[in-house]
């Protein structure tokens, strides 16, 4: 029946199309090519595909519009049929084509849903006077009559709903297919030739309006109809029919049948053409049933593995039971040799205990070395402020030898003996910290300018340089930083600047304060001797002093406070000539 139906309305459009061509010229016409596939029911031909086509030829009449009927139970039937647009069900658009890069261009709308993405479901039937018939467990050994098995949109709609319900329908029922006929399913339900039918959404509701069947003869198993539902149902909705187009389909000629479809007036039995969209849902069946793009999933299957690697699996065995007897032999031997372990942890206890006294051993000779260590900085740093002091005593005495002493002068002498003795005094105290590097630092807000004046006059104190100090240290942030430990490290670098620009004929040092990426940056440079990049690199990597009689400890002492202080020391060659040293210690935070 389905073939007369399809061979009627090939005739006709073949007859239509005929006599389109002889009213226009030959050359002007294009062809395009419809697929159609072969699992739709009887009544979708003469109700919505032959209203369609006609309305096509008639609102594109510079188309030739063919069709070609495509059997889906060939693999790949779509793909190589060589087809344009094709008017599939959804779950064939989305398993079959949609890995083809096939695009949607309309979808079917029926007048009993709002939405044509929830327009299509399966329903599963029975007598009505078929008690021992309440849901689907009771499919176990009964048989189901369908349309037809395969790819059919209602057939893989149940599948799904079942394999959620871990019930394979193939398994648990016989399946009888009645082909396209009608009433095919709802007569062999009626006469007990099946317990169970499959009908599409609606079809039910369509049989009781047209008088096929007769009210209370027929009830819906498992029923999810909701109250905003006109038409039961037992599994979930899904899209409906689709129109789509391959990749290859010129943009123009898919562009005039999508405008024509969505121009189309509402058939007379109230379907119409809409956007398509909404596909998520399907993603879901053609994954659990291994359709499209997920046709991939069915050869990891228990059955298909099974058959196809039969003898790696028996071997997959033999090793496990293999792997399981070697583990047995493996703990009865570790069981016996439990005794030779522990004595073997008893004497790696013992060389434990030997590691720490060889440890303490070794932490008190680096003791040792700290000690001397820091008797050289003591005397190192300490020598400043004690020269200081004598010359001071040496120049007071010669002062009061003349027998006319100033009380002013006295004074002002004494003062600054007092404040060199409290300056050797915090040099003790903050070596008394360096020592101890686990000690926390005495950060505090710290200003800049103030501590570079101070360490640049304790440089003129000392007599050591009579050359030009240029500054530059305007009003810059404050830092966070060791007042005395940062005083105390801008000395030695004034210090060892003085000294090795003392032979040039016009020495001088430079000291400039800037603030540098959220640093307070101090440079001193001198216009001593032309270093190479070996002495700078020298001087950095080993911080030792390239004069002979250096205690090779004012770079040390220069680096340990600004690390304290959390900041940086860079050495640089100085142009022309001489060393510049660059520290930064970060800024105070708010």
């Amino acid at each position: 029946m389905k073939k007369l139906f399809l061979a009627l309305l090939l005739f006709c459009s073949a007859c239509f199309a005929n006599a389109a061509a002889d009213t226009r010229n030959s050359d002007s016409s294009e062809t395009i090519t419809i697929g159609i596939a072969d699992e739709f029911s009887p009544d979708f031909w003469p109700q919505v595909l032959g209203p369609t086509l006609e309305y096509l030829r008639e609102a594109l009449p510079h188309l030739t519009i063919k069709t070609k009927e495509v059997v889906l139970q060939k693999t790949d039937a779509l793909k190589s049929s060589n087809v344009d647009l094709f008017i599939a069900p959804p779950l064939i658009f989305w398993s079959q084509l949609l890995e083809d890069g096939a695009s949607a261009i309309g979808m079917l709308s029926p007048s009993h849903s709002k939405d044509p993405r929830t327009s299509t479901a399966g329903v599963l039937i029975t007598k009505a006077d078929r008690t021992d018939l309440k849901n689907e467990k009771d499919l176990s050994s009964k048989k189901i009559a369908v349309r037809a098995k395969g790819l059919n949109h209602e057939y893989l709609l149940l599948k799904h709903w079942l394999s959620k319900k871990r019930i394979q329908l193939e398994k648990s029922a016989d399946v009888l297919e009645t082909g396209f006929r009608n009433p095919g399913v709802l007569s062999a339900v009626l006469s007990g030739e099946v317990d169970f039918g499959l009908l599409a959404y609606c079809e039910l509701e369509n049989a009781l309006k047209s008088g096929a069947l007769e009210p209370g003869k027929i009830k819906v198993v498992s029923e999810s109809q909701t109250p905003t539902e006109v038409c039961s149902r037992t599994t979930e909705l899904f899209p409906n029919i689709v129109v789509g187009a391959y990749p290859n389909t010129p943009s123009d000629k898919a562009a005039a049948i999508t405008a024509a479809l969505y121009d189309m007036p509402v058939l007379k039995n109230t379907y119409r053409w809409s956007y398509a969209n909404g596909f998520d849902s399907l993603d879901e069946v053609a994954k659990e049933l291994a359709l499209g793009p997920y046709r991939y999933l069915q050869e990891w299957r228990p059955e298909a593995l099974w058959k196809r690697f039969s003898t790696e699996i028996l071997l997959f065995a033999a090793l496990v039971l293999a792997a399981a007897w070697h583990i047995f032999r493996v703990n009865r031997l570790v069981a016996l040799r439990t005794e030779e372990l522990r004595t073997a942890l008893i004497e790696k206890q013992k060389l434990s205990e030997k590691e720490k006294e060889s440890r303490e051993k070794l932490s008190t000779l680096e003791k040792n070395g700290l000690i001397s260590h820091l008797s050289s900085l003591i005397a190192h740093e300490v020598k400043q402020p004690l020269g200081a002091i004598t010359n001071y005593t040496a120049g007071l005495r010669a002062h009061l030898a003349s027998g006319q002493p100033d009380p002013e002068l006295v004074n002002h002498v004494l003062d600054k003996i007092s404040q060199q003795s409290r300056d050797a005094s915090s040099v003790i105290e903050f070596v008394r910290s360096f020592a101890k590097p686990s000690a926390p630092a005495g950060i505090v807000k710290c200003d800049p300018s103030s501590v570079t004046q101070k360490a640049i006059e304790t440089l003129r104190l000392s007599g050591n340089f009579s050359g030009e100090i240029y500054t530059d240290i305007s009003r810059t942030p404050w830092c966070s930083a060791d007042p005395k430990g940062l005083e105390l490290a801008l000395y030695n670098v004034l210090k060892n600047a003085a000294e090795a620009c003392g032979h040039v004929s016009k020495s001088c040092i430079n000291v400039t304060i800037q603030e540098y990426d959220g640093y307070v940056e101090f440079s001193i440079a001198d216009n001593g001797p032309t270093l190479t990049e070996d002495d700078v690199q020298r001087i950095l990597q080993t911080r030792i002093s390239t004069k002979k009689e250096g205690l090779g400890l004012g770079m040390k002492i220069v680096e340990n406070i600004v690390e304290k202080c959390g900041g940086r020391l860079e050495l640089l060659r100085n142009e022309p000539s001489g060393l510049r040293v660059l520290i930064q210690i970060p800024i105070e935070k708010p």
